[in-house]
């Protein structure tokens, strides 16, 4: 066994012992959480400044800080549950046990992990809670990078085979509508998940240069647990119904930020829509 594996395995124990929440990991998704650990180690190594953006309590980010990376986390932790039961500082700690250096936002600096310049930054399921386009935000992640570091991206697969059959049937491939309904503030589940393609054109719209895009299991729970080896199998041949992708891009040292679309891009996103929003001036600059 590698040392990484030794590291991995080692952290597993550790996070499933100090956690603070119980129930919140699920042992069939062990081998996910190493598979999200060994893409990256695999193109940047372990001697790295890591941002892990929108970290939530932590249970991914601690694994990567296990295997030797330095890892600064970065979340609002305004989940209605995070405001709980001293729920934020039980977050907090935790992620100061594994040694991630965790920041939050202030009314001074809403983006204080760009004051430095990082190897890699992660965003581990989080563009999937996005109700609006990433697209300003992701600039100034890139922003952020040191040339040629790397811009990790995981988010689940929109078309995995559970939804596929879900839908022939008649199912919801969104979140259960119970879970929606009578979720306590704002709406902070899945509003748009994506598909290879959709990586694809995220990664030429920033402007970078594709290391690897690539799908990975993190949700094996869903299938009754005599189902997981077979689908385990099945999907190397169909690696597209696995549950997760993960885009890795680098950043080349010559890149520049485009937040605007240039006249066709607009024409193309904008031009077909209901009628022809294309038309109009709009603030690219603006979030809102």
């Amino acid at each position: 066994m590698s040392k990484i594996e030794e590291l991995l395995e080692e952290g597993w124990l550790q996070l499933n012992n100090s956690f603070p929440f119980d129930n919140y990991i699920n042992q069939a998704r062990k081998s996910g959480y190493f598979d999200m650990v060994r893409k990256v180690e695999k193109w940047s190594g372990t001697d790295v400044d890591v941002l892990d953006f929108g970290a939530g309590p932590c249970d991914k980010t601690a694994l990567f800080s296990k295997v030797g990376m330095k890892v600064t986390a970065f979340d609002t932790l305004n989940d209605s549950w995070v405001k709980k039961d001293n729920n934020r500082q039980k977050i907090l700690d935790f992620a100061s046990s594994f040694g991630v250096d965790y920041i939050l936002p202030s009314e001074d600096n809403e983006t204080p992990w760009d004051s430095k310049k990082y190897d890699v930054i992660m965003s581990h399921d989080v563009l999937e809670h996005f109700h609006s386009s990433p697209r300003i935000l992701l600039n100034k992640l890139v922003e952020s990078l040191k040339p040629g570091g790397l811009l990790v991206t995981t988010v689940p697969n929109a078309a995995n085979l559970r939804k596929r059959l879900h839908l022939l049937v008649g199912k919801t491939n969104y979140n259960r509508y119970d879970y929606f309904y009578w979720y306590p503030g704002a709406w902070n589940g899945h509003v748009r998940e994506y598909v290879k393609k959709d990586l694809e054109l995220l990664n030429k719209y920033l402007n970078l240069e594709k290391v690897e895009l690539s799908s990975y299991h993190l949700q094996l729970d869903a299938l009754p647990a005599l189902l997981r080896t077979p689908f385990k199998i099945g999907s190397y041949l169909m690696p597209g119904v696995r549950d997760s992708w993960m885009l890795v891009s680098r950043k080349p040292k010559s890149w520049s930020s485009q937040v605007e679309p240039s006249p066709k891009q607009i024409k193309d996103a904008l031009g077909w829509h209901y009628f022809d929003m294309s038309q109009y001036d709009y603030d690219w600059e603006s979030e809102d």
